[in-house]
């Protein structure tokens, strides 16, 4: 049974304000802290070499990108449709008092190549996710190149190769709750689950 205002008249009104005093103080250090991961990002993504990452792993020269990075697009619908979907983080250069409230987009990193325009087009959608969150992101990423970036900051990441975005979305939908996917490079619309 949930308790209502008259079930608080045994309760110490200094531990209540104690309690309100660290809930705020809280909330305003979890703002601060999503303060100052957004200007790291910033400066992040403004440097020239954001999404070199030197890793040498062997001297063959690497394995092309399947065209269905995610094994799960062979298996059939009803195989997966009993599994709980997976909770997916609002990032922590944003903040919200209630980020499940929130839904899941997918935004498809579509940009190859040019690393000034992928810092670009990030920095613009990042900013207006740290200043008004509209959603719990996944970036979809035809290449690695800016998982590495993403990931330090809290964001879901998906190698997707070339995968089309109506299978990525309907993969996408069982196993965070996705509701639409849209491009990085140009904000349109790839895929709605009410479509």
């Amino acid at each position: 049974m949930a308790a209502g205002p008259n079930d608080l008249a045994g309760v110490d009104p200094d531990a209540l304000r104690v309690l309100r005093r660290a809930g705020l103080e809280r909330q305003d250090l979890a703002q601060r802290l999503a303060r100052f991961e957004f200007q790291s990002l910033r400066r992040e993504l403004s440097s020239a070499s954001v999404f070199d990452l030197q890793v040498d792993v062997a001297t063959r020269k690497a394995d092309p990108v399947p065209e269905q990075a995610e094994p799960e697009m062979s298996m059939p619908a009803e195989l997966l449709a009993g599994l709980p979907q997976l909770p997916v983080p609002l990032g922590r250069i944003a903040w919200t008092k209630r980020p499940e409230d929130l839904q899941v987009a997918g935004i498809l990193i579509d940009v190859e190549g040019d690393d000034a325009a992928l810092s670009s087009a990030l920095l613009s959608l990042l900013t207006e996710h740290h200043r008004n969150p509209f959603a719990r992101i996944v970036f979809l990423c035809r290449t690695l190149d800016p998982v590495h970036v993403l990931g330090r900051y809290g964001f879901l990441c998906h190698q997707v190769g070339r995968a089309d975005p109506a299978n990525i979305g309907a993969l996408m939908q069982r196993r965070y709750g996705m509701k639409q996917i849209r491009s990085l490079d140009s904000g349109h619309k790839l895929w709605s689950a009410l479509d």
